[in-house]
């Protein structure tokens, strides 16, 4: 499991740290907090991103 930094995690996610620390407030981004330090896991990313993603548009 690799873990990025908010720096990595924001670049990432194409988002400001201020707008990474909201979705992490919100509940919407789990962080995983080592003591002070603050990460996110590529699996909580990656699901971040499947869950932002609406389903494609039915074709008649």
């Amino acid at each position: 499991m690799q873990l990025f930094t908010r720096k990595e995690t924001a670049d990432r996610l194409r988002v400001s740290l201020d707008t990474l620390e909201r979705l992490a407030s919100s509940g919407r981004l789990r962080p995983c907090r080592i003591g002070r330090l603050v990460r996110f896991s590529e699996d909580t990313i990656n699901e971040f991103i499947h869950s932002c993603q609406s389903p494609p548009p039915d074709v008649a």
